[in-house]
């Protein structure tokens, strides 16, 4: 699904939330509600909370914009340490023509 050379940046991310299992999503949850970053600002635990993963890829990017969610999504995938995730989405972030952005917890 989110392999194609022809994805567009935004049709990513519900992809690979649906690969997390549900304890996982809560983990991504958390992080996602923590974030700090001078770019980016958290989004409130009770905005997140009963979303399920399309509505928190349409948070993430009504908040971020769609590229600033893809980057949030890696650095949180980082921080969790699920690294089969994260090589996957560096590369489709390359086949974007994105380039990773680093974010500060």
């Amino acid at each position: 699904f989110y392999s194609s050379a022809q994805t567009m940046p935004f049709e990513l991310l519900p992809g690979y939330l649906e690969e997390l299992p549900e304890d996982e999503l809560k983990k991504f949850k958390y992080n996602l509600i923590h974030l700090v970053h001078e770019k980016y600002q958290r989004i409130p635990r009770g905005q997140l909370e009963l979303l399920d993963r399309m509505g928190i890829a349409d948070i993430m990017i009504r908040s971020y914009g769609e590229v600033g969610a893809l980057h949030v999504m890696l650095e949180i995938l980082k921080r969790m340490n699920l690294n089969n995730l994260v090589q996957k989405l560096n590369k489709d972030l390359k086949k974007c023509n994105l380039k990773p952005l680093h974010l500060y917890y």
